[in-house]
C-alpha cells in the first residue's frame, strides 16, 4: 500500500491542506511543530479510526474528517475519505472501477493489521530506538521473535511460564508452602485429630456427675449473693439518711420554738413587707423634691436688666455687624500703607517725567500709547542696523587678502613645466609590476616542470614495482613502454566495493568454519556426556518410553489429518496400527493410556529421564546445527569463488592478472598519483610557454619607448621616476587651479553682498522713518535715543495705572470705615444709659464698641434661656411633690388597715416581726426537702428512724465494708463456677450430640482423596512441561534462524557489516546478544548509543518485512530515527531504506538539514517535502 496523498478536514495545522507523496523514498522536511506529528496522526486515524471521544486537534466547529489516495501492491488505486463519528463513516471508489469503497473494503485490506500494529511496528521514532527492548515489549515484539514473525508463536514463554508456575505451585522438593506440602501436614493432623476422638464412656459418666454438682453449687451461691447484696444497699440508704435526719430533728425543735399571731397569715406579712418599702422609697423621694422646689424658689428673684432687654430687641442688627467685624479691622489696618504707597508711585512717576526733559506731563504719558508691537519693531530694526554695520566692516576688510592670494596662485601656475602622458606612464608601470611577476613565474615554471618529470619517471617506475609486489602481472614484453595515463582499469570505488565483498566473504567463510569447530566440540562433550550418564543409570527403561511416545506423537499425527485435514491414507494408518487394532481412535486411546501407565511407574526416576532427554535434545539440536552450518561454510566458500571470478574478469580489459583487492586499491592509488603528475606535468609546460610569450611582448614595448635603455628592468625604473614627478606637477596644477577658483567664487561673493548690503540700509533707513512718525517721535531721533523714551513712557503709563487703581481702592475703604460707624453709632444710640460710649469713642474705636455690645448681647441671651429654664423646673417639682405626698397617705392609710385586721398593736416592729417570719418558712422549707431527700433513700422512713436510734455512723460504715468484701469474694467463686459449667456442657455435647471420629474419618478420606488429584496433576504438568520443551526445541532449529537471520542481514547492513548476526535462545528469552565480525558477543548495552538504535531498527524492519510477505504492506513512517548516526551510517541506512522503498512506502520526517543533504546524494532520490508553519512547501 503506498499513500499517493492525504487531506486533512478540521484537523490541526492540516486543515484545508492537501501532501502529495512521491514514489520511493520520501523525505518530509520541517521545524518543530511544523505539523509532523500531524501529519503522521492524520495518517494513522484515516487508515484505522478516530478516536471514540473528543478530538484535540479540532480547531473550529464542524466535522474531523480524513481523505486519502491509495494505491495497492496490484496497482489498484482508492480514493476514499473517513469521518468521525460513532462509529466513523468511509466514503469513497475505487479509481479505475469507479465502484463505491466502503467500510468492508478497507477492513479486508487491512486484514491482519490494527491501529496498534501500525503505531508499534510501522511508526518508528528515535523515542522507540532509545528505550529500546522497553519498545518491543510495549510493541509485542519480545516473544514473538522465535515465532513466524509478527502474531507467531509469541506465547510460547507465557504458556512455559504458566506451567512452572502451576507445577511450582504444587510441589517443590524442598518447598513447604506449596500444595502437596501442605496436603501433607493436613493428612498427618487428621490422623492424629482422629485418634484422639475416640472418647471412652466412663469419662462421660464423670463429666455428667461433675456438671450436676457445680450447677447446685453456684445456685446456692448466687442465693447467699442476693442477700448480702440487699444487706449492702440497705447499710448504704441508713449511712446516707443518718446526717439527714438529725438535721431535720434540729429544724423542727427551732420551728417549735417561735410563737407567731394565730391570726397572721403569711400574704399579710409579704404585703406589709411591700408597703413597708413604698413608704421608705416614697419619703426619700418627697425629701429631694422639697430640696430641689427649695433651690429653684431662691433663683425666682432673677430678672433681665433694661440694657440686656434692649440688646435682646437689636440682636439681628449687632450679629450682622459683629460678621463684618473682621473685614473692617483689616481694612483700618491697610488704609496707612495703602496711602503711603500711593505718595511713592506718586513721587517715582514726576521723576521719570522729569529725566525725560522739560515739556513732558502726565497727559502726555496718557496721550502717547505706543503698542508693544510697534515698540518690538523699532528693537528689531535696531538691532538689525547693527547687524549691517558689522558685516559691511567684516567684508571690507576680506577683500585685500583675497586679492593678494589671487595674484600669487595664477603666478604659480604659469611657472609649472609641460610633461609626458601619465596615462601612457601609468600603464607601463602597472604592466611592468605583472612583467616582473610573470619573469619570476616563468622562472618558477621552469624548476616546477624540471621537478614534476623527475618525480613522474619515478613514480612511473614505482608503479611497475608496485604492481608486482601486489600480486599482480602484466600481458606485455619486458621492453615493451605502458601508457599508464590511457590505461583502462576499474574505478577505485569499484576496487573498494570488491574488497570489502572480500572481506565480508572471507570473514563470514572463516566465522561459519570457526561455527563448525565449535559445533564439533560441543557434539563430542554432549554425546561424552550421554555415555557418562548411561553408565551412571543403566537400570532406567527409557527407550520403551520413548518408543511409545514417538508412536503416540506419530498417531496424533494421523488423527490431526484423519479427521480434522482429511487428507490421511488408509495405507498410513494400517501401518500405524498393530496386530488386532481396527480402529484408530480406540488404539490411539489406548496407547494414552499405555503410556500413562508406564509414566506413572517412571514419575520416581523423572528427574533422570528428563536430565537424558535434554541431553538427547541437545545432541540432535547440535547434529542440525553442524549440517546447516557446514552448508553455511560451503554456501559463503562459493560466494568467495564468484567474487574472485567476478574480480578477475573486471580487471581483463587491463591486460592485468589482479592480486588482492586491497593491494590493488593500494596500487590504483599510486596510478592515480601517476596519471595526476603526467597532467601537471602538461598543464605546467604550457604554462610556461604561455609566461614566455607575455614576457617578450612586454620587453619589445618598453625598447619603443624607451629606446636609449637596452634593459627592460632600467627602463621600468626610468618610466616610474618620469611618472611620480609628472604625478606631482599634476597634482600641483589642479590644486592651483582649485585655489584660483576658490578665489574668484569669494571675491565674487564680496562684492554681491556689498551690493546687498547697501540695498539693506536703505530700506532699515525708510523703515526707521516710518516707525518713529507712527510713534509720534521725530524723524531724525536715532533708533536708540527713541526705544530709550520709549521704555521710559512705557514705564510712567506703567506707575500712572498703578498710581489710579490704588486711588480707587483707598476711596473704597474709607467709605466702608465710615457706614460702618455709622451704623455702630446708630445701635448705640438705641441703647442708652450711663455705660453708653460716646460718638467720639465711637469715632476712635468702632471696632471695640461693637465687640462689647456683642459680648453684652451674648450674656443677656444666656441669661434669658437660664431664666426660662428655672421657671420649667419649678413647675415640675412641685407637681411631682403634690404626686409623692398623696401616695404616701394612701400607702400609709393601707398599712394601717392591714396591721389592725391583724391584731397587731399599732406600734409593732414590723422590721423584727418580717425577720422573725422569713427564718420560720425557712426552717419550714428546708424541713420539707429534707423529708422528700430521705424518702428517696429509704421508702420506709418511720422504720428507718427507729432502726437508726441504736445504730452510729462508725458502725453503719464497718457493716458496709464488711459486706462489700463479701460480695467480692462470692462472685469470683461464682465467676469460676460458671465457667467450668460452661466448659462441661461443652464437652459433654460434642461428645453426646455429635460423632466427632466418624467427622474427623470423613475429613481424613477427603484429604488424601486431594493429596492423590494433586500429586497426579504435578505428573501431568511435569510431563506437559517437558514435552512443551521438546516442540520448542524442534521450532527452534526449524523456524527460529528465518526471522532472526532477517534481523542479521538488516544488521550486517546498517553497520557496513561491522555487526553481522544477533543471538537469542530458549533458555534466555529474555537476553539478546549482537555478534561482531569476529565473533565477540555484546550485551545491547555494551554498544553505542547509535549502533544500539540501529539494532533496534533492523528488529523492526525484519519484522516490518515479515509482515509484508504475508499481508498488504503498509507505509512505514520513520521520525528522525538518523539523529544518532555517524555520516557514513546514515548513508548507509538511507540507502537500504531506498531499496525497501520499493517494496514498503518509506516516509522520513526530520526536522535537521543534514539528512536532506544526505538524501540528495541518494540515485534517483526524489524531491523533499518540506512543511512550514502555516503553510505546506
Amino acid at each position: 500500500m503506498r499513500l499517493v496523498s492525504v487531506h486533512g478536514e478540521n484537523f490541526g495545522v492540516l486543515d484545508g491542506r492537501t501532501l502529495n507523496f512521491d514514489k520511493g523514498l520520501q523525505v518530509i522536511y520541517g521545524p518543530n511543530e511544523a505539523g509532523k506529528s500531524t501529519l503522521l496522526r492524520l495518517v494513522r486515524e484515516t487508515l484505522f479510526g478516530f478516536p471514540w471521544a473528543g478530538h484535540d486537534l479540532s480547531w473550529k466547529v464542524g466535522q474531523i474528517a480524513g481523505q486519502a489516495t491509495v494505491e495497492l501492491r496490484d496497482g489498484q488505486q482508492i480514493e476514499f475519505r473517513r469521518q468521525k463519528g460513532r462509529p466513523d463513516s468511509i466514503t469513497g471508489f475505487w479509481s479505475d472501477r469507479k465502484q463505491p469503497f466502503t467500510t468492508e473494503c478497507l477492513d479486508a485490506i487491512l486484514r491482519g493489521a490494527s491501529e496498534h500494529v501500525f503505531t508499534n511496528l510501522f511508526a518508528i521514532s528515535l523515542r522507540e530506538l532509545i528505550d529500546g527492548e522497553e519498545s518491543l515489549k510495549r510493541a509485542g515484539l519480545g516473544d514473538s521473535l522465535f515465532g513466524e514473525g509478527w502474531g507467531g508463536l509469541a506465547d510460547y514463554q507465557h504458556v512455559k511460564t504458566e506451567l512452572a508456575q502451576q507445577r511450582d505451585r504444587l510441589f517443590k522438593p524442598r518447598g513447604r508452602t506449596q500444595i502437596l506440602h501442605k496436603l501433607m501436614g493436613d493428612l498427618s493432623k487428621a490422623q492424629r485429630d482422629y485418634r484422639e476422638a475416640l472418647i471412652p464412656q466412663h469419662e462421660l459418666e464423670t463429666a455428667q456427675s461433675e456438671l450436676r454438682r457445680f450447677e447446685s453449687l453456684v445456685q446456692s451461691q448466687r442465693t447467699e449473693l442476693q442477700q448480702l447484696q440487699a444487706k449492702h444497699r440497705r447499710s448504704e440508704s441508713l449511712l446516707k439518711a443518718l446526717p439527714l435526719l438529725r438535721r431535720k430533728a434540729v429544724l423542727e425543735q427551732e420551728v417549735n420554738a417561735k410563737t407567731l399571731s394565730q391570726g397572721l397569715a403569711g400574704d399579710a406579712i409579704d404585703r406589709m413587707r411591700v408597703l413597708r418599702d413604698r413608704l421608705i422609697e416614697l419619703d426619700e423621694s418627697i425629701h429631694r423634691t422639697k430640696q430641689e422646689v427649695a433651690n429653684t424658689n431662691i433663683s425666682e428673684s432673677a430678672e433681665l436688666t433694661p440694657r440686656q432687654l434692649q440688646l435682646l430687641e437689636q440682636q439681628q442688627s449687632i450679629r450682622s455687624l459683629e460678621r463684618e467685624l473682621s473685614q473692617q479691622k483689616k481694612i483700618e489696618l491697610d488704609l496707612p500703607q495703602r496711602e503711603s504707597d500711593l505718595a511713592a508711585i506718586q513721587l517715582r512717576l514726576n521723576q521719570r517725567l522729569e529725566s525725560l526733559g522739560t515739556g513732558w506731563t502726565i497727559e502726555d504719558v496718557a496721550a502717547r500709547q505706543v503698542g508693544l508691537a510697534l515698540r518690538e519693531s523699532l528693537q528689531e530694526l535696531s538691532q538689525t542696523v547693527q547687524e549691517l554695520r558689522e558685516q559691511a566692516a567684516a567684508l571690507k576688510s576680506r577683500r585685500p587678502d583675497l586679492e593678494r592670494d589671487l595674484r600669487e596662485v595664477q603666478d604659480r601656475l604659469k611657472s609649472l613645466p609641460e610633461t609626458r602622458s601619465l596615462v601612457e606612464l601609468a600603464s607601463l608601470i602597472e604592466r611592468g609590476e605583472t612583467w616582473r611577476r610573470k619573469q619570476q613565474q616563468l622562472e618558477d615554471q621552469q624548476l616546477a616542470l624540471q621537478f614534476v618529470s623527475d618525480k613522474l619517471d619515478r613514480s612511473t617506475l614505482d608503479v611497475e614495482q608496485r604492481l608486482a609486489t601486489a600480486g599482480a602481472a602484466m600481458g606485455r614484453e619486458p621492453d615493451q613502454k605502458r601508457d599508464w595515463g590511457n590505461l583502462p582499469v576499474p574505478f577505485a570505488a569499484t576496487v573498494k566495493e570488491f574488497a570489502g565483498r572480500f572481506t565480508t566473504a572471507e570473514q563470514s567463510t572463516s566465522n561459519a568454519k570457526r561455527l563448525v569447530d565449535q559445533s564439533e566440540q560441543e557434539l563430542r562433550a554432549a554425546k561424552y556426556d550421554l555415555a557418562e550418564f548411561d553408565k551412571l543409570h543403566p537400570a532406567l527403561d527409557r527407550e520403551h518410553l520413548v518408543e511409545l511416545r514417538k508412536r503416540r506423537n506419530a498417531g496424533w499425527d494421523l488423527v490431526r489429518r484423519m479427521y480434522i485435514e482429511r487428507n490421511a491414507k488408509e495405507s498410513e494408518v494400517n501401518e500405524w496400527l498393530v496386530t488386532g487394532e481396527t480402529d484408530l481412535l480406540e488404539a490411539f486411546e489406548a496407547l494414552l493410556y499405555e503410556i500413562d501407565q508406564v509414566a506413572d511407574v517412571h514419575v520416581a526416576q523423572a528427574d533422570f529421564l528428563a536430565k537424558r532427554d535434554h541431553l538427547v535434545a541437545r545432541i540432535e539440536r547440535l547434529e542440525s546445527q553442524l549440517i546447516d552450518e557446514s552448508d553455511q561454510v560451503i554456501q559463503h566458500q562459493q560466494q568467495l569463488d564468484v567474487c574472485q571470478q567476478e574480480w578477475r574478469a573486471l580487471w581483463k580489459s587491463s591486460g592485468i592478472s589482479p592480486g588482492r583487492p586491497q593491494a590493488m586499491l593500494e596500487w590504483l592509488d599510486l596510478l592515480q598519483e601517476v596519471r595526476e603528475l603526467e597532467a601537471e606535468r602538461l598543464r605546467t609546460n604550457a604554462g610556461l610557454q604561455s609566461l614566455q610569450a607575455d614576457v617578450t611582448s612586454f620587453n619589445e614595448e618598453l625598447a619603443r619607448t624607451f629606446p636609449h635603455q637596452s634593459n627592460p628592468a632600467l627602463a621600468l625604473r626610468e618610466a616610474k621616476t618620469e611618472f611620480d614627478a609628472g604625478q606631482m606637477r599634476e597634482q600641483e596644477r589642479e590644486r592651483l587651479q582649485r585655489e584660483e577658483q576658490s578665489l574668484n567664487s569669494k571675491l565674487e561673493q564680496i562684492q554681491s553682498q556689498e551690493l546687498e548690503l547697501a540695498q539693506s540700509q536703505g530700506q532699515v533707513d525708510s523703515q526707521r522713518s516710518l516707525l518713529l512718525r507712527d510713534a509720534g517721535l521725530p524723524t531724525d531721533w536715532s533708533l536708540t535715543t527713541a526705544d530709550k523714551v520709549l521704555r521710559e513712557l512705557a514705564e510712567c503709563r506703567s506707575d500712572l495705572q498703578h498710581l489710579q487703581l490704588l486711588t480707587k481702592e483707598l476711596d473704597a475703604a474709607r467709605k466702608s470705615v465710615a457706614e460702618f460707624r455709622e451704623r455702630v453709632t446708630h445701635i448705640t444710640n438705641l441703647i442708652v444709659d450711663e455705660s453708653s460710649p460716646t460718638g467720639a469713642e465711637i469715632e476712635t474705636a468702632s471696632a471695640t464698641v461693637l465687640e462689647a455690645l456683642a459680648a453684652e448681647l451674648h450674656a443677656a441671651h444666656d441669661t434669658k434661656e437660664l431664666l426660662q429654664q428655672q421657671k420649667a423646673n419649678a413647675n415640675d417639682a412641685s407637681r411631682r411633690l403634690i404626686d409623692f405626698q398623696e401616695s404616701r397617705e394612701s400607702i400609709q392609710q393601707e398599712l394601717h388597715e392591714l396591721i389592725q385586721s391583724s391584731a397587731l398593736p399599732d406600734d409593732v416592729d414590723l422590721t423584727a416581726l418580717f425577720s422573725e417570719f422569713q427564718q420560720r418558712r425557712t426552717h419550714e422549707q428546708e424541713i420539707s426537702n429534707l423529708t422528700i431527700e430521705l424518702r428517696q433513700i429509704v421508702p420506709d422512713l418511720a422504720v428507718a428512724e427507729e432502726e437508726l436510734q441504736s445504730e452510729s455512723e462508725e458502725s453503719l460504715a464497718q457493716q458496709c465494708e464488711e459486706t462489700s468484701r463479701q460480695i467480692d469474694e462470692l462472685e469470683r467463686q461464682i465467676h469460676e463456677g460458671v465457667e467450668r459449667l460452661g466448659g462441661l456442657r461443652r464437652q459433654i455435647e460434642s461428645w453426646t450430640t455429635e460423632n466427632p471420629a466418624d467427622r474427623i474419618a470423613g475429613h481424613l478420606e477427603s484429604v488424601r482423596t486431594e493429596f492423590a488429584s494433586a500429586a497426579e496433576n504435578w505428573a501431568a504438568l511435569t510431563l506437559a512441561e517437558e514435552l512443551l520443551h521438546r516442540v520448542m526445541s524442534r521450532f527452534e532449529k526449524n523456524h527460529q534462524p528465518r526471522l532472526k537471520e532477517s534481523v542479521s542481514n538488516w544488521l550486517s547492513k546498517l553497520t557496513n557489516g561491522r555487526y553481522r548476526r544477533i543471538v537469542q535462545t530458549m533458555d534466555e528469552p529474555n537476553v539478546l546478544r549482537v555478534q561482531d565480525a569476529q565473533g565477540n558477543e555484546k550485551l545491547p548495552s555494551q554498544l553505542s548509543t547509535g549502533t544500539r538504535e540501529q539494532l533496534f531498527l533492523a528488529i523492526r524492519l525484519a519484522y516490518i518485512e515479515d509482515y509484508s510477505s504475508r499481508h498488504e504492506p503498509l507505509p512505514i513512517v520513520l521520525d528522525d530515527v538518523l539523529v544518532n548516526f555517524d555520516e557514513d551510517r546514515a548513508r548507509e541506512t538511507l540507502k537500504f531504506l531506498q531499496d525497501l522503498s520499493s517494496d514498503c512506502q518509506v516516509l522520513l520526517l526530520t526536522c535537521h538539514r543534514r539528512t536532506i543533504e544526505l538524501c540528495e546524494g541518494l540515485p534517483a532520490f526524489g524531491n523533499v517535502l518540506e512543511l512550514v508553519p502555516g503553510s505546506w512547501g
